[in-house]
C-alpha cells in the first residue's frame, strides 16, 4: 500500500477550505489544529486507499504503454539490422495494447 500522508494532507487542506472559505490558510493554523483536520479526514482517505492504489497501478501501466509508443516511433526512424523494423514495431504495438487493456481492466475493477 502506498504512503497516504500526501492524500491525508490534501484532504485536510480541502476540508478547511470548504469549512472556512475565507478563513486562514492551512499553513497558518497551529500544529494541533492541523492535526485535528488530518485526523478528521484519515478514515475517509483510508476508505478510498484501494481506489488510489488501483489508479496508481493503472497510471503506471499507461505510462509504460506510452513508452512503447515512443519506442515504435523511434524504431520507425532508425534502421535495425538485427530484426526487421516492422517486427520490432509489431511487438511494441502488441505490448502497448496489452498494457492499455490491463490498465483499463484495473480501472474498471476487473
Amino acid at each position: 500500500m502506498a504512503d497516504l500522508t500526501e492524500y491525508v494532507d490534501a484532504a485536510a487542506r480541502t476540508l478547511l477550505a470548504v469549512e472556512w472559505p475565507n478563513g486562514p490558510d492551512f499553513d497558518a493554523l497551529r500544529p494541533l489544529q492541523q492535526n485535528n483536520y488530518r485526523h478528521a479526514v484519515t478514515p475517509i482517505v483510508a476508505a478510498v486507499a484501494p481506489l488510489i492504489e488501483r489508479d496508481a497501478r493503472a497510471a503506471a501501466l499507461e505510462e509504460a504503454a506510452g513508452e512503447c509508443r515512443t519506442e515504435r516511433r523511434w524504431q520507425t526512424e532508425r534502421e535495425d539490422r538485427r530484426l526487421p523494423p516492422d517486427s520490432v514495431k509489431a511487438r511494441m504495438l502488441v505490448v502497448e495494447n496489452l498494457l492499455r487493456d490491463r490498465a483499463k481492466r484495473i480501472r474498471e475493477g476487473r
